[in-house]
């Protein structure tokens, strides 16, 4: 998973303003973007979270065994502290912290990676995908019956049962052209799309959007602006998992099934929400 965090504050500042790790507001400054209007204005302020999003990478890839939410929730009130320190005179100012996840998915870091009740999530997923007819009956039946929870007839301590995963594969297989996040999205058929002279850069509900981006953060001097490491020998890619080819953005493969049905936060929005955290 792609992951992020974002401190949005209460009044927003006027001018840009970028914030490295060691909380300076002149280490990692991003000036302009080739292409891009010179007058945006920043409203957020990203403190990315180790290794596995944006440009990061690591060398040894035993670092990304090591990425879950102890180093995760450690290294975040790390960077909080530190940048209140460097910064007092934000901190009489209210403010919420979010996550990003993968595919631009702003969701509440607190809660989780935008996951509040697995095995329910995962139900009504292929419910809805049944009942638009992109999924057959006998797909939709063996899900039913077969996934109904993570542990139930697993074929291996890390995976779903046989039938399950089967099941899965075939529901993938019928919905590989459309996006299950828009089921009404139009289709990118122009996969060459290049980082200029395309029509991306003036309609952000273009279905080729994510090959226009990947071509844009390729271009040597969009990586020179973001002062990305320009050594490497592969492409960027948006987001990348140890089973999928090589990419700036590596991150860790969370398996959810190693959690069972424990895989719920609702109980840990209830205790926060009675601590009178808004929520």
């Amino acid at each position: 998973m792609c992951f992020a965090v974002a401190i949005v504050f209460s009044v927003l500042p006027r001018r840009p303003l970028a914030i490295g790790i060691d909380g300076s507001r002149e280490a990692d400054m991003i000036i302009v973007l080739p292409g891009q209007s010179p007058f945006m204005r920043l409203q957020q302020y990203y403190g990315y979270m180790a290794v596995g999003v944006a440009f990061s990478y690591a060398v040894n890839d035993e670092v990304h065994k090591n990425m879950w939410d102890n180093m995760t929730a450690a290294d975040s009130l790390s960077f909080l502290l530190r940048w209140f320190d460097r910064f007092p005179e934000y901190k009489g100012r209210d403010f919420f912290i979010v996550g990003e996840s993968n595919d631009i998915r702003y969701d509440l870091e607190l809660i989780g990676n935008n996951i509040l009740e697995y095995t329910t999530e995962q139900a009504e997923l292929y419910e809805y995908l049944w009942q638009r007819s992109f999924i057959s009956d006998l797909t939709h039946s063996r899900i039913a019956q077969n996934c109904k929870s993570p542990d139930q007839g697993r074929s291996g301590p890390d995976h779903p049962s046989t039938v399950c995963q089967a099941a899965k594969d075939m529901s993938y297989a019928n919905t590989s052209d459309i996006s299950t996040f828009n089921i009404y999205a139009l289709t990118c058929y122009d996969k060459k799309v290049r980082a200029t002279h395309s029509k991306c850069m003036r309609d952000l509900a273009d279905p080729c959007l994510e090959y226009f981006v990947e071509a844009y953060f390729n271009h040597l001097q969009v990586e020179k602006a973001v002062h990305a490491n320009t050594d490497l020998k592969y492409r960027w890619t948006r987001c990348r998992t140890r089973g999928g080819g090589p990419g700036r953005a590596r991150t860790s493969t969370y398996n959810l099934w190693r959690f069972g049905d424990s895989m719920t936060m609702l109980p840990y929005i209830k205790d926060l929400a009675d601590t009178g955290i808004r929520i």
